[in-house]
């Protein structure tokens, strides 16, 4: 369905960025926190056996570490991806009021051109086919009303309700519209980076954590007799 004011305009919307993150990262998280907290409250005897094996305080120490760059990441990453969202949200609003209002000027402007000064058409771009790319789309529009402020046509528009108020507020939204085009630009770019971010911090908490398995398992089959810590 076209939208109100707007000729022709089947432009769909711009997809929505996805904010969920990654299960598996939630889960081995998970896993090395519960790991963690496991060595933490193990028996003396399980612990001497994995401190000789280099799973030693300071070790724990930095894994815990990593692991809190590692939330602080995944939740910076879910706040800049909300966040790029957003920014499409408002782009897409202030681009549906642009077009709008330049769908209407279109409509009474060929009811004034066909009026006054018929077959004069150009100046307000009022035959060009409404621009679906977004700098097509500002030029254009940009281009249209500022036509429109100048005679004859601002006197004509505002005998046909379409006063300079409405011309100024039009090139009003337009730049809001590039405004807000850049700012979704720049969420779009930090979203970006954050993921990246994130996953090279994933990929230093697992290697960091392997060790720390790979030696409870060690320990685990020399010494049948020991428990198995909750998480291995």
């Amino acid at each position: 369905m076209d939208q109100p004011g707007v000729e022709g305009d089947d432009e769909a919307q711009a997809p929505v960025v996805k904010q969920k993150q990654r299960v598996d990262y939630y889960r081995m998280v998970a896993l090395a926190r519960r790991q963690i907290d496991s060595v933490r409250a193990l028996d003396p005897v399980l612990a001497a056996l994995l401190a000789e094996r280099g799973v030693t305080t300071a070790y724990l120490i930095n894994l815990e570490s990593q692991l809190e760059v590692t939330l602080l990441a995944l939740e910076t990453r879910q706040a800049k991806m909300k966040a790029a969202q957003d920014a499409g949200v408002a782009m897409e609003r202030a681009k549906f009021i642009v077009q709008d209002a330049l769908g209407t000027l279109r409509i009474v402007g060929r009811t004034v051109a066909a009026e006054g000064i018929e077959g004069d058409l150009t100046q307000l771009h009022l035959n060009d086919p409404l621009p679906r790319a977004m700098d097509l789309l500002i030029l254009q529009a940009r281009a249209a009303f500022e036509g429109a402020q100048a005679e004859p046509y601002a006197s004509l528009l505002a005998t046909a309700a379409y006063p300079p108020e409405a011309v100024a507020a039009a090139l009003t939204a337009i730049t809001v519209l590039e405004q807000l085009e850049r700012a979704r630009g720049l969420a779009q770019k930090e979203a970006m980076q954050a993921t990246e971010n994130r996953d090279r911090v994933m990929r230093d908490l697992r290697r960091m954590v392997r060790p720390l398995r790979a030696q409870m398992r060690a320990v685990l089959r020399r010494h049948p007799e020991c428990v198995t810590p909750l998480g291995f």
